[in-house]
């Protein structure tokens, strides 16, 4: 997961997003581990495990999913380039999604 965030900083992007990987019953990966999916949740989220690896937890999982977005979205460049685009009606949204995702 760092070497994703890491990677994500070196690319010259503008915008990024960080989803958590969602395990899909009868997917390679799902044939694969069977086993260890027997916690599976049926609720779908990007923003919220349906599996959570061995020696993690679903808390862990969603905190690195906010430092990945917080270290990509709070540098200067990323910062200054949004603050740009920003319309007056956009600025009640913009506020929902940070909340949601524990930005500010």
């Amino acid at each position: 997961m760092n070497n994703t965030i890491e990677y994500a900083l070196k690319m010259p992007l503008d915008r990024a997003f960080f989803t958590i990987m969602e395990v899909i019953p009868g997917c390679e990966l799902w044939q694969k581990n069977k086993e260890k999916y027997k916690n599976f949740q049926q609720e779908t989220s990007y923003a919220k495990p349906s599996i959570v690896p061995a020696g993690m937890t679903e808390e862990d999982i969603q905190k690195i999913q906010q430092k990945a977005m917080r270290r990509f979205y709070l540098r200067p460049r990323i910062l200054f380039n949004m603050v740009k685009l920003i319309r007056p009606s956009q600025i009640k949204y913009i506020i929902m999604r940070l909340l949601k995702f524990k930005l500010i």
